[in-house]
């Protein structure tokens, strides 16, 4: 880890204020370019250099263009933070050997470098990008706190138990949910592990869960372990409805496509680990998927976990401190 980095840590889990200013580049149509440039002065004003690159909707970019843009960023700013801001089709992610699709070779645009911690945010137009900056002008990050709710499926109890204990090891409240449907809750962690599509998450011993049922839980996160529950190319999916409504979380965790499900919750596991305060999303995946690569196993299996996971939102936004309400601005 970059030494300045390693200052950043240090200072904002006291003060929820960077030490050394942090490097993102947001990559976008410029048919949002607008509503960008609102949400960039939004994220300067909590000391974060933000680097626009608007592409021309005349000329589409391909997956190979635009990690020659991270590149060629990163030799000259050494970033921290990508937001891939816009529509799959603007902003395509790559297709694995499996045919699945990821965002995962974005962030090692150098093979001798680090990775970067990269965020998709797959508005589809201007209300969308105008909803997500209005959210995050408004966040508290205290209000929901360290607390996690974790929902597991029929045959994941054991797994969601594994969890709690991580957890509380850690002093970090947790609940294990019974009910597919609970009543109005808040935290800073919605943990779902089961089975899931694009368009709902289910399994057979739970009532199918859809946006309705989800927007009674308010949590600054939601990780969805299980297949499609950060389908990309889907307008109409139930991570797309989740992200963008008013009542959404500002970052989901999932899986793009079809998981291997006793991979996906060992990957699971170490996100869940690194939940503590003043650190950014994007930094708690990047560690999480270390950890997950010195623990080793079947390559094949671990490539395809790995590209599989996805995170929606700024990953460069902390999701909550222990000491300031709301988000300090110069």
């Amino acid at each position: 880890m970059r030494l300045r980095s390693l200052f950043f840590f240090v200072f904002y889990a006291f003060s929820g204020h960077a030490l050394f200013s942090q490097e993102m580049l947001i990559l976008f149509p410029d048919t949002l370019e607008a509503g960008i440039m609102r949400y960039a002065s939004l994220r300067r004003q909590t000391g974060l250099h933000v680097r626009l690159s608007p592409l021309r909707s005349s000329r589409p970019a391909g997956s190979h263009d635009l990690l020659q843009l991270i590149r060629e960023a990163n030799d000259s700013l050494a970033l921290d933070y990508v937001l891939l801001a816009g529509p799959a089709a603007a902003l395509p992610p790559f297709r694995n050997a499996l045919g699945s699709l990821s965002d995962y070779p974005y962030t090692l645009p150098d093979s001798t470098g680090p990775r970067l911690a990269v965020g998709r945010l797959p508005v589809m137009n201007r209300v969308q990008l105008a909803r997500y900056t209005k959210r995050v002008a408004g966040r508290d990050m205290n209000a929901a706190g360290r607390k996690v709710l974790i929902l597991p499926g029929r045959n994941e109890h054991s797994r969601a138990e594994a969890y709690q204990r991580s957890l509380s090891a850690r002093g970090i409240p947790s609940e294990i949910i019974g009910q597919a449907a609970p009543q109005e809750r808040s935290c800073g962690l919605f943990v779902y592990i089961g089975q899931g599509s694009s368009r709902a998450w289910l399994d057979a011993g739970i009532n199918t869960l859809t946006a309705d049922s989800l927007f009674r839980i308010s949590a600054s996160v939601i990780l969805g372990i299980a297949c499609s529950t950060a389908a990309i190319a889907e307008s109409h999916s139930l991570a797309m409805k989740l992200l963008f409504d008013q009542k959404g979380p500002l970052h989901l965790i999932g899986c793009a496509g079809n998981c291997l499900l006793d991979e996906s919750a060992r990957m699971g596991s170490f996100i869940i680990a690194q939940w503590e305060a003043g650190k950014p999303i994007g930094d708690m995946l990047k560690e999480a998927e270390r950890t997950y690569l010195r623990q080793g196993g079947n390559a094949e299996k671990m490539e395809h976990t790995l590209g599989e996971f996805l995170l929606w939102g700024d990953p460069s936004l902390v999701p909550f401190t222990e000491n300031s309400g709301h988000e300090q601005r110069k």
